[in-house]
């Protein structure tokens, strides 16, 4: 549609008159930490000339120190004051179980527990096990992490295997079920950020996993992935801007479940991430079916300017197929296929996937431009057979 021959960099113009940038780095990389967002030193050398020949004043030379010294206490206080800290903690009895014939394990902490940065909940018997294992941290720059990995299953010898998540606080009335924890963020009054979450997995026949997150811990389900027992890899991520109370303060709960039950061998490898990082975002949401893709994306200030990435994975290999920009929400069938059309068609990019089947393209937008704009990927095999990913709406403030 663009007429640019490169897909790997192209320019166009949205229909607010942003010009928009498109680049591709290469394959997905998906870290637990985060990336660092400042480097080299504060500083710089200034000259000024007087417009007059006059003698300078000790009294002003100390007076302008004075006034320096005490806009650099002002500047330090203000970064002081938008430090963050945070702690984790179970918002449930918190706990995992395994089961081997007659035989059970339980390992359980109570509701309200402090989580130390890196421990692990788990629970063996015979060849069953279940493990929550758990991470946090605060980062350089405001920045703060939280990590849950459930794992789990096993290999039936004696007799059936059952294995997973419990919030129950004894073996003698266990029930299966989902546990959860809180993420607190302390920080100034009304400190603005993003909030991402990720979620990704794998689980073979006999076993089930769900990862969800309650951003602002209000009762709801904002996120939820469902890892099924069919052994193929899932992944999910959304990004949400949120603002602290006027206490300074902020919380996700985390909510897992986990469940493997087989007579003969299953396992399942899981993860759930949360990550806030202080300043003026983006709210990504993804929406929409996919028949392969999976579309996501991510925003930074850099400078005057807004940078969004988006993310395709689980595409076809070194496939081309073009990035779609537009306004309106969609579900339209596209014939032939079992892919869909997401969203109406503004901007069309050309793109291509690389050897992993994957890759990133960033978008450049001004800082102080508000928009919503919906993106899909569109990829095509050598036999021009099209697959559609999800697509995501971006609502920048």
């Amino acid at each position: 549609m663009l007429g640019v021959p490169n897909p790997h960099v192209a320019t166009a113009t949205l229909r607010f008159g942003t010009p928009v940038r498109g680049h591709a780095h290469g394959t997905l990389a998906r870290s637990r930490e985060p990336e660092r967002l400042f480097q080299g030193k504060w500083g710089a050398t200034q000259q000024y000339k007087g417009l007059t020949k006059r003698p300078v004043c000790p009294m002003m030379v100390r007076m302008r120190t004075l006034a320096i010294s005490t806009a650099c206490c002002l500047l330090a206080a203000s970064i002081s004051g938008q430090t963050t800290s945070a702690e984790l903690r179970t918002a449930t009895q918190f706990g995992n179980f395994a089961r081997d014939g007659a035989g059970i394990h339980l390992q359980t902490r109570p509701a309200g527990s402090l989580i130390a940065k890196q421990d692990n909940i788990g629970a063996l018997q015979g060849n069953a096990f279940a493990d929550s294992i758990l991470g946090w941290n605060v980062w350089p720059g405001g920045i703060v992490t939280a990590d849950v990995s459930e794992q789990g299953g096993g290999d039936a010898s004696s007799g059936p295997i059952v294995s997973g998540t419990t919030s129950s606080a004894s073996a003698a009335n266990l029930v299966p079920g989902p546990h959860e924890l809180r993420l607190t963020l302390r920080g100034a009054p009304l400190l603005e950020g993003k909030i991402e979450v990720w979620a990704s997995g794998l689980a073979r026949a006999g076993s089930n996993v769900i990862l969800a997150a309650d951003i602002g811990d209000d009762q709801s389900t904002d996120f939820s992935l469902t890892v099924p027992g069919t052994e193929r890899s899932t992944y999910l991520a959304q990004q949400w801007r949120v603002r602290f109370d006027a206490n300074g303060n902020f919380a996700v709960r985390i909510m897992t479940e986990a469940r493997a039950t087989t007579a003969t061998s299953t396992v399942y490898k899981t993860g759930i991430s949360v990550r806030f990082t202080p300043g003026s975002f983006c709210a990504i949401e993804p929406y929409g079916q996919s028949c392969g893709p999976v579309l996501t994306g991510r925003d930074a200030v850099k400078g005057a300017t807004r940078q969004i990435t988006t993310l395709v994975g689980d595409a076809v290999a070194n496939a081309p197929g073009i990035l779609i920009i537009g306004g309106t929400r969609l579900a339209l069938p596209l014939p032939g296929t079992q892919c869909f059309l997401n969203t109406d068609v503004i901007v069309a990019l050309p793109i291509a996937t690389t050897q992993f089947g994957s890759g990133e393209w960033t978008l450049t937008a001004p800082l102080n431009l508000s928009f919503v704009a919906n993106c899909q990927a569109l990829l095509f095999s050598a036999t021009l057979q099209p697959t559609s990913s999800n697509a995501i709406t971006i609502t920048c403030p």
